[in-house]
């Protein structure tokens, strides 16, 4: 038995012969989070003989329960009776209890409404005898997905399954998923398949409701078939060009890479390719700037862009960083792409000035994780709280770029990390640094696409990227993936730009 059962008083008396009864009727009216109240009744014996309560099957959903069972005259007992169901709306049960000495029983009746219902309430009534009731309580339900337009049953979807208490996710290979629950809940169904958008539906699954139908609308492509796209090729100019650009870095790297020997820098880089295709001259010229961000154009000419000021006092306390009282609390979660394609000066160095100048406004209760990864994929800081400053500004002016880019294992690794310290109410954001050369085996850009909205949607958690480089289909790719998350694709191409551009990012999505 829960230790939230409550119980009600009934307070007025009837007096009948040969008992008295401090009530008959109980109205709950309208009620909120059911739980199962304990009424109350409290019976005198008047009759001036003994009298004993007959152990009688009562309803299946009422449980009656005696302080004593046989009551001498004149002694005084109490009568607790409780409701268990798992219906909403109003109802109204009438409890006959019978007396050894009288043949017409005392009749109780319980009335109310019911609106919603507490997670530990029972909705089976655990009386002793209920034995094999208690047995068997759990029932089937099925869930069906099917086509909007054909009707059809679908199959191969993932559905999650959220109720108040519990989140399960489950892989559904047939026409026909089965659920065995213990008890009926209220429950939100996320099923997610490709192709399809994402369905969402809010459901109250119970004993007698057989089966739910999920309806899924095909998802419209954002992109042309040309435009997913595999990067496999890359020309030999192309090489060259990235090549040398890597050689020339080399000398000025040489007191960053610490003990890493000249052989094996070579061999890293050798190792170093990338799966992207050709980059047209048209492409490089190509701008793609960040969401916010407005461009002008000088003389006619080539559009820059151009970065709004911070002006605002209200924006800002007297120390400088965020005030609370516009800007909620950020767990800023940054994915710093450092393969050795991040060596150009126009890559790393100014993220780190951006990320510098951005910590600066940072609050104690801001936290903020970082992850790198190249060959491999690593934790550098995990939760640290904003007054940190000295710590976060160190670890960012170590960053140093070299190895091979395995993105995918970087963010699946930053979406746990921005849900096992999730601020509720709060910014939860993963900030992705890249130029969007991915190695990892069994890229999909498809697979990173659904993954973002899906995190999203279930769990809150967005994803910006930050985009280095000119190959503008890497670029696109970068820019899609924040836009599947909710996100901002930012562009740093100035030292000006990345004074603000971070900080102009991260208010405007953790305004109140």
């Amino acid at each position: 038995m829960r230790n939230s059962l409550f119980y009600i008083l009934v307070v007025f008396v009837l007096n009948v012969q040969g008992q008295s009864v401090s009530g008959n009727m109980q109205n709950f009216g309208k009620v909120k989070l059911w739980n199962n109240p304990i009424v109350e009744i409290q019976y005198t014996n008047t009759s001036g003989e003994i009298q004993q309560f007959l152990p009688i099957w009562y309803q299946q959903d009422i449980k009656v329960n005696f302080e004593k069972s046989i009551l001498q005259p004149g002694e005084t007992t109490v009568i607790k009776i409780q409701y268990y169901t798992e219906d909403f709306g109003r109802f109204s049960k009438t409890v006959n209890v019978f007396i050894s000495t009288q043949n017409t029983p005392l009749t109780f009746t319980l009335k109310g409404n019911i609106q919603s219902f507490h997670p530990d309430a029972f909705t089976i009534c655990p009386r002793i005898d209920n034995s094999d009731l208690q047995r068997s309580r759990g029932f089937l339900h099925n869930i069906r997905v099917i086509d909007e337009v054909t009707k059809e049953s679908l199959t191969d979807y993932e559905i999650t399954l959220i109720t108040r208490s519990s989140n399960e996710t489950l892989i559904n290979t047939k026409y026909l998923l089965t659920l065995k629950r213990e008890k009926p809940d209220f429950y939100q169904l996320v099923v997610d398949k490709e192709g399809y958008e994402i369905e969402r539906l809010d459901k109250y699954i119970q004993r007698n409701s057989s089966e739910t139908v999920i309806v899924l609308k095909r998802e419209e492509s954002e992109l042309q078939d040309d435009d997913y796209f595999d990067f496999s090729e890359i020309t030999n100019d192309e090489e060259d060009v990235i090549e040398n650009a890597e050689n020339d870095l080399l000398v000025n790297d040489n007191d960053e890479l610490g003990d890493e020997t000249l052989e094996d820098k070579d061999e890293s880089e050798e190792e170093e390719y990338f799966d992207f295709s050709k980059v047209d001259e048209e492409d490089e010229d190509e701008n793609i700037i960040s969401e916010g961000i407005q461009k002008d154009t000088i003389d006619g000419n080539q559009s820059v862009v151009v970065v709004p000021t911070l002006k605002d006092t209200l924006d800002f306390k007297e120390d400088g960083t965020l005030n609370s009282s516009k800007y909620t609390f950020n767990h800023l979660v940054f994915l710093i792409d450092v393969s050795t394609s991040m060596r150009n000066p126009e890559n790393l160095p100014l993220l780190k000035k951006s990320m510098l100048e951005m910590i600066e406004v940072l609050r104690p209760e801001d936290q903020v994780s970082i992850i790198t990864y190249s060959s491999k994929v690593i934790v550098l800081l995990s939760n640290v709280s904003g007054a940190e400053k000295d710590v976060l500004n160190l670890t960012i002016e170590k960053l140093v770029a070299r190895g091979q880019s395995y993105g995918k294992e970087g963010i699946d690794l930053a979406y746990d990390l921005a849900k096992d310290h999730f601020i509720a109410d709060g910014n939860n954001e993963i900030i992705l640094a890249s130029d969007g050369i991915f190695n990892s085996k069994n890229f999909s850009e498809k697979k990173l696409f659904r993954q973002a909205r899906i995190q999203r949607n279930l769990y809150n958690v967005r994803i910006s990227t930050i985009g280095f480089g000119k190959a503008s289909k890497a670029l696109i790719f970068l820019e899609t993936l924040a836009s599947k998350g909710d996100g901002s694709f930012i562009k740093i191409s100035t030292e000006k730009e990345a004074e603000t551009i971070l900080i102009e990012n991260i208010m405007q999505h953790s305004i109140k």
